[in-house]
């Protein structure tokens, strides 16, 4: 039997959230493949379950563990092979009559798949009872049915949505919740409209690049700036992901003629995503050159899968999609770092560094012996470093312009006029010294112009973290207005507000906390949705 797996970066942030208010729905985006990702999910928790239980398995009517899904999710569960959630389970459709479902539920299995609606139809009809049920996942996935218009699907999630805030008023508050989906945006309604408190795991939350990541910015996106690149982080191989069969020519041409020529290994961007990955596994460098960011992101993505020990991805990209990045979601989470294209001294350096390497692996080392030896009987010993210099400049062709002295630099810079001084009569006595003031006392400030006073923390106040910092242009003053503006609340009510790159940390009583959990989480604050929860940090 076959199980898909939860991505690891995905696993671990799960295992970090281990302490959540008792029945306070989880909703986790997976990005692809979310029926996959919850029945790994499933399976992990029942595989836990049964190491520290030994009790026999529930009837289905009382199960331990609930999965709601849609009726297409449900029949690719009963129908493809290797789509399975456990090893032992019961599936109830709606594609058969309730009645035919009774002796499905007596089974012992413990672990019961529904849709929402036939859940509900058995709950009132007493066959199903859930006060023992101790986790329930919900699958939000949909395809378009055959002669279904889109109007009709957003009717079906939206009655899903519906079914599954009746199925929350039957369970115990002790239910832990989980809700996968594959986007978030794909939800026909904000998660604080189907239940007052939920905890919301964006992509943007759990995933990064587990390989570095590096944009270089070119002016142009042409064959000779992509080789400087190249020159310039000094690796001896790399391959290179392009897309246009036109620019890998242009690129492949100028690699072999420029000097020391360059080599490097062409994948095709549009091939890789019809495959496994490159048929030899990839060990070292990996440029993606001419791609657009959202390729850049899928390409990262489809890398994990790879069995590959790659040193680094470097992204060639353009100044345009330099803005684009900052304002990116996707590329935000990775580990990147973005530099312009190389100084032609960087270039050159590549390229003496590319050399001293070829000497040390160079198949005739009997020739250079030689060639040392002639250059001992021939080269004075203070001119050999000038002659290596010489050759060198020859061999590459390329010149370097020396650094501009002290003298050269000061006049470069244009002569500011000199301001001029005001005629004076040449009889003009000068004028005797103003005698020195005495320094005023500075006026005492008014009430309200006095500083804040430092605000105490008071015992019983409580820190929350939001998921949304500077990176997304969010400041302190905003984010005490926006307080203000949701929870009808004062500035003395917020004790501190600290912003960081990526997070944000606010500290608040006890009751305001837990109205701003309510009121803030899946808003929408500087584009991105907000996740707001207790911090385990402070």
């Amino acid at each position: 039997m076959i199980h898909p797996e939860i991505p690891s970066q995905l696993q671990n942030k799960l295992a970090a959230i281990t302490v959540r208010q008792p029945q306070v729905p989880l909703f986790i985006e997976t990005g692809v493949d979310c029926l996959g990702v919850a029945y790994a999910r499933l399976d992990q928790i029942v595989q836990k379950q049964k190491a520290v239980r030994t009790e026999k398995k529930s009837p289905a009517s009382s199960p331990t563990f609930l999965v709601l899904l849609s009726q297409e999710y449900l029949e690719t569960t009963q129908t493809q092979p290797g789509v399975s959630p456990c090893s032992s389970f019961t599936c109830l459709s709606e594609s058969q009559s309730p009645r035919d479902d009774i002796s499905a539920l007596e089974k012992p299995s413990g672990v019961l798949i529904t849709t929402p609606q036939r859940a509900i139809d058995h709950i009132r009809r007493d066959n199903i009872f859930l006060a023992e049920t101790k986790t329930v996942i919900i699958v939000y996935g949909f395809t378009t049915l055959d002669e279904e218009t889109d109007e009709n699907r957003v009717v079906r999630q939206k009655a899903f949505l519906d079914d599954i805030q009746f199925v929350f008023t039957k369970l115990s508050p002790t239910v832990a919740i989980e809700c996968y989906l594959d986007d978030l945006s794909q939800l026909s309604r904000q998660p604080q409209e189907i239940v007052e408190q939920s905890v919301i795991l964006a992509r943007s939350d759990w995933e990064s690049a587990i390989h570095p990541l590096e944009f270089r910015i070119v002016p142009k996106m042409t064959a000779a700036y992509v080789t400087d690149v190249l020159y310039a982080l000094h690796f001896p191989h790399y391959f290179v992901v392009y897309r246009e069969e036109k620019a890998k020519s242009a690129l492949s041409a100028s690699l072999r003629k420029d000097n020391p020529p360059l080599y490097a290994t062409f994948l095709d961007y549009g091939q890789l995503l019809t495959k496994e990955g490159p048929k030899a596994p990839l060990s070292g460098m990996v440029v993606a050159y001419g791609l657009s960011l959202e390729e850049i992101t899928t390409l990262i993505r489809r890398m994990r899968s790879w069995t590959a020990s790659i040193v680094k991805i470097v992204c060639i990209i353009s100044p345009q999609q330099e803005g684009e990045i900052s304002q990116s979601k996707e590329t935000m989470l990775m580990n990147n770092e973005t530099k312009k294209a190389p100084e032609s001294i960087e270039v050159l350096a590549g390229k003496i560094q590319m050399i001293a390497s070829k000497i040390r692996i160079d198949a005739n080392p009997e020739e250079l012996e030689t060639f040392k030896k002639l250059i001992r009987q021939n080269v004075p010993l203070f001119d050999r470093r000038n002659f290596t210099a010489y050759l060198l400049r020859e061999a590459l062709n390329a010149g370097i312009k020396p650094p501009a002295t002290p003298k050269e630099r000061t006049e470069s810079k244009p002569k500011q006029a000199a301001a001029p001084k005001p005629a004076r009569d040449a009889a003009e006595a000068p004028r005797p010294p103003r005698p020195k003031r005495e320094a005023a006392p500075a006026p005492k400030k008014e009430a309200n112009e006095a500083d804040h006073p430092e605000v105490v923390i008071p015992e019983g106040a409580k820190t929350l973290y939001l998921n949304i910092g500077k990176m997304k242009r969010l400041y302190a003053k905003e984010l005490s207005t926006l307080l203000q503006t949701e929870l009808g609340i004062t500035r003395e009510d917020i004790y501190s507000v600290r912003i960081h790159d990526k997070y944000s940390f606010i500290t608040l009583s006890e009751a305001h906390a837990e109205l701003a959990i309510a009121k803030l989480n899946g808003m929408d604050i500087k584009g991105r949705i907000a996740a707001v929860s207790y911090s385990n940090k402070e």
